[in-house]
């Protein structure tokens, strides 16, 4: 597997904060299929019941303003399932997609209209 580009590293990191999956590549071109994120957060029903109560409330779809979709993962999902999580940053590094990382309260800011 190839090292995830140097503008994509912080995010792949475990730890505390979110990664905000992006519904657009790092070259600005918008990702497709439209459903993307939902197929994506699909993923987490491959898992048994068990796994999914336990890993559901670390990945969230999230939305914009201007309609761009997404999948905020909680870093944390690392220390939960460190397979999952890697699966998840695998995605974003093999299809060059874009991504943010966030801390708490970053995201609690963003959340909130503060920006990003």
């Amino acid at each position: 597997m190839q090292p995830p580009p140097s503008n994509a590293e912080p995010p792949f990191r475990p730890g505390k904060g979110f990664v905000l999956i992006k519904g657009e590549t790092v070259d600005g071109k918008k990702f497709r299929p439209s459903d993307w994120c939902d197929r994506l957060h699909s993923t987490l029903r491959a898992l048994d019941p068990d796994e999914y109560e336990e890993c559901v409330e670390y990945v969230h779809l999230v939305s914009s303003g201007d309609g761009g979709r997404g999948v905020l993962v909680n870093r944390e999902l690392a220390n939960i399932n460190a397979v999952l999580f890697g699966f998840f940053m695998s995605f974003v590094q093999n299809n060059n997609l874009a991504s943010v990382s966030y801390t708490q309260e970053k995201w609690e800011s963003f959340k909130n209209g503060g920006g990003g």
